[in-house]
């Protein structure tokens, strides 16, 4: 029994403190993300009708791989700990002001799709700002017990989620669920700018006389790395593997909201039905 417990929770003295908040942290940004995702996805589905929804799967990685392009081209520009304030900061702003954009049906229904490319991308980047970060407090042996740690809360936080999301869709209804995002990541933004002590992480400009430098050098040193991936057989190998995966979960999941879109009706009931019955998933 102690062992298990050992191994459920690896932390070691003066290791507590940070771990536990950045648990905490992690815990809360994928919980509140999944309560704007359940809103995203069941007011397109309901709004726009789900035989769009594979566009949504084209256009949502097109704009990760821009967004994802920004934030490695300011990883080795900013602070870590500042880079993840920012970031929070930002996804809270961008929440309240799409859900302001929402309530207004002239311009709802054109903000409504961008919505869903935005809770999809907050699910990705989520995990690249915070390993970006974690990564630069730990060293290599400390990283094999924390990060599955860490982890972990992604599960929890997905559950959490999924609960809060279903309890709340009668209330407030689906309509309403980026706002309740924005409040979890104000939560989290409060939580940086309280904590006492919260390292800085690796900061300053990295000198690299051979850094690209415009536009169009970083876009070629971009594609040499993608030439680099292609080249070599393990990395091409595992590449097609993980392609085939993701193209797996979209098609499960388009056959799944299909499923949820017939089985919950229209109107704003049927929004909040198809987003309790969406949660449920991460809480059976």
């Amino acid at each position: 029994m102690r062992r298990l417990l050992r191994d459920a929770m690896p932390l070691r003295r003066g290791e507590w403190g940070l771990a536990l908040f950045l648990y905490f942290l992690l815990t809360v940004m994928v919980g509140a993300d999944w309560v704007g995702k359940l809103g995203a996805d069941a007011l397109f589905v309901k709004r726009y009708g789900v035989q769009n929804v594979p566009w949504m799967y084209i256009i949502t990685p097109i704009a990760m791989l821009a967004v994802s392009a920004l934030i490695f081209f300011f990883i080795d520009r900013m602070r870590r700990r500042t880079m993840l304030l920012v970031y929070v900061l930002a996804v809270t702003l961008a929440s309240v002001g799409i859900q302001y954009a929402i309530s207004f049906n002239s311009i709802g229904n054109i903000v409504q799709p961008i919505s869903y490319v935005f809770a999809h991308g907050v699910k990705e980047t989520i995990y690249i700002l915070f390993w970006v970060y974690a990564g630069n407090l730990y060293d290599s042996q400390q990283s094999k017990r924390l990060f599955p740690f860490f982890a972990g809360s992604v599960l929890v936080g997905k559950i959490l989620g999924g609960i809060v999301g279903a309890a709340i869709a009668p209330i407030i209804h689906a309509e309403n669920f980026i706002g309740a995002q924005a409040v979890g990541f104000a939560v989290c933004f409060i939580a940086l700018v309280l904590y006492r002590g919260l390292p800085e992480g690796q900061s300053g400009k990295v000198e690299d006389k051979h850094r690209p430098e415009g536009l169009r050098a970083i876009i070629r040193e971009s594609a040499d790395g993608y030439k680099t991936v292609a080249s070599d057989p393990l990395l091409r190998t595992f590449g097609v593997g993980v392609f085939f995966c993701y193209f797996l979960m979209q098609f499960a999941n388009f056959l799944y909201l299909l499923g949820l879109d017939q089985s919950s009706g229209s109107s704003i009931t049927g929004e909040d039905t198809f987003s309790q019955l969406y949660a449920g998933v991460y809480t059976s």
